[in-house]
């Protein structure tokens, strides 16, 4: 039982060690670069701040609308190109009861991470003064000059969410301040699933396509991450994003 425990021990920390090499390798090339995630869920902004392309709360990186909410590209398209027009809107909010969390009506929006019934009181008054300064920090990162990515996560993606994607991304790449831009889409998939029509839809749009199945049937990535199998799907899709930002930087 001891050799065992301290085998484990071993892995744990030759795992920490390797997963903080890859981090700091990451920050370094890429510090100078804004990463701003559309969504359409918070699993690129986790991934992006995991693993060193985006800083994290504890380097004072605030989170934007779009980090840790649920937003599909029709409505992440429609927020934008209408400027978050009635997104904080009382009249356009309700409160999911059972699943003890709020919702845009207007937007199909889930704020998910905002939990419980105090965030639907007075008006929505807690949700609003959480959502509304990153509303207005994606505003400001709107208007940056510098290098900025925008990165954007589908899920079993068909052909409606695929132009919904591309629509977004040319809007932004469009809109954007940024002198330097990068527009990249993750696509991830359910295991054994195809590649639908990625290329046709996306690849000649100056938009970036990052593109990997689940590693197993019952995956979950927010649940199943830090397994050997979450881990190694991770890897490989930060070794595909860094391969898309290495040809961007050069």
């Amino acid at each position: 039982m001891r050799e065992r425990s301290v085998s484990l021990l071993d892995q744990a920390f030759s795992r920490m060690i390797d997963e903080a090499k890859i981090r700091h390798d990451n920050f370094k090339h890429h510090a100078d670069w804004k990463y701003i995630s559309l969504g359409e869920d918070c699993f690129v902004r986790s991934l992006a701040t995991r693993w060193g392309f985006k800083k994290s709360a504890a380097l004072g990186a605030k989170s934007g609308p779009f980090d840790l909410a649920v937003h599909p590209p029709a409505a992440l398209l429609s927020i934008l190109q209408n400027d978050f027009d009635g997104y904080m809107d009382p009249s356009n909010l309700k409160y999911i009861g059972n699943m003890k969390y709020c919702m845009n009506t207007r937007y199909r929006s889930v704020f998910n991470h905002e939990v419980g019934p105090e965030y639907a009181e007075n008006d929505f008054e807690k949700l609003r003064n959480v959502i509304t300064p990153r509303v207005e920090r994606f505003r400001a990162d709107f208007e940056d000059d510098g290098k900025v990515c925008y990165i954007v996560r589908i899920h079993k993606a068909d052909d409606e969410k695929w132009h919904k994607t591309a629509e977004l991304l040319q809007f932004i790449r469009d809109k954007s301040a940024a002198r330097n831009l990068a527009l990249i889409c993750v696509s991830t998939r359910e295991h054994g699933a195809q590649h639908i029509c990625a290329p046709k839809v996306i690849g000649e749009s100056g938009i970036h396509v990052v593109e990997h199945a689940y590693p197993h049937e019952k995956y979950v990535w927010h649940v199943n991450n830090r397994s050997d199998a979450g881990l190694s799907f991770e890897r490989e899709v930060v070794r595909q994003l860094r391969a898309v930002m290495d040809r961007i930087a050069a």
